[in-house]
């Protein structure tokens, strides 16, 4: 029997990652990559890894993912046998598994959770539902990003509310996000054998989150019951005084949706800006309110990650990764040096993120997927 493959599928909240791996070894070698940026308007997805398999795919530039990802799918199929597709899910509820079976009751529990995660839970639902509506017998995963912070002491998981109202809603508590960036790295350095006791990642993006991790465990980390807490991003405000909304609500006769729109699609780099959300953009543009706006960000997530070492007693390393956090180390060594008055030992590294390989490594741990692998 050939080895079987997977495709990871990562839809976020600014661009859409595919990655084909085979299971031939103990761990998932890459095949192939296609990368698919919203940012970069009409441009071309961008491909790597195989040629052959890349000459066989026809990819045009869109913005309709679920419609990308059922091309690049029927291309590789009629060339390649899949075992599985595995997808990023945002919002996993209270799931601990890294990893569930995506079946008719588990889709309907995400769906439900879509509020709590507008700009990405709907196209990843989206390009789910599309393949499974047009290859209905493929087998399909679920990797959840809140999966790992599902241990999170009381302390960093409970809001300060009323006992009758946290009675009535359990679900009203921290869950974190980034989880599968996290796995990954925490993966990647203990594999060095550089894993430190005290370790923050710093998940930097368009969606941005820092965690504490001790001994490989998330301890807390900024971003809390919805994927709008914590740091500032592209177009999400990060950490918000509640006073702000109530004021908002009264006075701007906001409902809901508006309200939504305006904290998940126009606030953050963009609000501040008023050019982009694009930290690219901002760090080219000589307008006073671009720099006011990294400024912002700089400061503001310095002030989080400083939050975290109080909840770890210190921090050992601090982990940047993400599009950001890759790419722009000018801006990252800005934050650090804002960190030197606290943490002035604090090691510093760059560990780039891949959680299309951490999602198909726990598909191949799956028992229901050794199964219909024949593993």
């Amino acid at each position: 029997m050939s080895a079987p493959h997977v495709l990871a599928v990562n839809a976020g909240s600014s661009s859409l990652k595919l990655a084909l791996f085979t299971l031939a070894q103990a761990e998932p070698r890459l095949l192939l990559r296609i990368g698919l940026d919203r940012r970069d308007g009409g441009a071309a997805p961008r491909v790597s890894g195989d040629p052959a398999l890349a000459a066989a795919l026809s990819l045009p530039a869109t913005r309709d993912y679920a419609a990308f990802t059922t091309g690049v799918l029927a291309a590789l199929t009629a060339r390649t046998p899949l075992a599985a597709v595995v997808h990023r899910v945002v919002h996993g509820g209270d799931e601990t598994r890294e990893c569930i079976v995506l079946d008719a009751a588990s889709r309907a529990r995400l769906h439900a959770l879509s509020p709590l995660a507008p700009l990405h839970q709907p196209p990843a639902l989206a390009i789910i539902d599309a393949i499974a509506a047009a290859q209905p017998a493929l087998p399909q995963y679920a990797g959840l990003d809140t999966a790992f912070h599902a241990g999170l002491p009381p302390v960093s998981r409970d809001y300060a509310l009323p006992a009758d109202v946290r009675a009535r809603h359990p679900e009203l508590h921290a869950c974190g996000f980034h989880g599968l960036s996290c796995r990954w790295t925490v993966q990647q350095l203990a594999r060095r054998g550089a894993l430190p006791e005290r370790l923050v990642i710093a998940h930097l993006g368009s969606g941005a989150s820092a965690t504490a991790v001790r001994n490989g465990t998330s301890i807390a980390t900024t971003m809390g019951f919805s994927a709008l807490e914590g740091l500032p991003m592209a177009t999400r405000p990060g950490r918000l005084d509640a006073g702000v909304l109530l004021h908002l609500l009264r006075h701007e006769r906001l409902d809901v949706n508006a309200l939504e729109e305006m904290l998940y699609r126009r606030s953050g780099l963009l609000g501040l800006s008023g050019l982009s959300a694009d930290v690219r953009v901002l760090l080219a543009s000589s307008d006073p309110h671009a720099t006011a706006a990294l400024d912002y960000f700089v400061e503001r997530t310095a002030r989080e990650i400083g939050g975290l070492a109080v909840a770890l007693g210190g921090i050992d390393t601090l982990v940047y990764t993400g599009g950001i956090g890759e790419h722009q180390g000018e801006l990252c060594a800005r934050i650090t040096g804002r960190l030197r008055c606290l943490l002035p030992q604090l090691a510093v590294e760059v560990v780039p993120c891949d959680e299309e390989a951490v999602m198909a490594a726990a598909v191949a741990d799956m028992p229901a997927f050794g199964a219909r692998a024949g593993r």
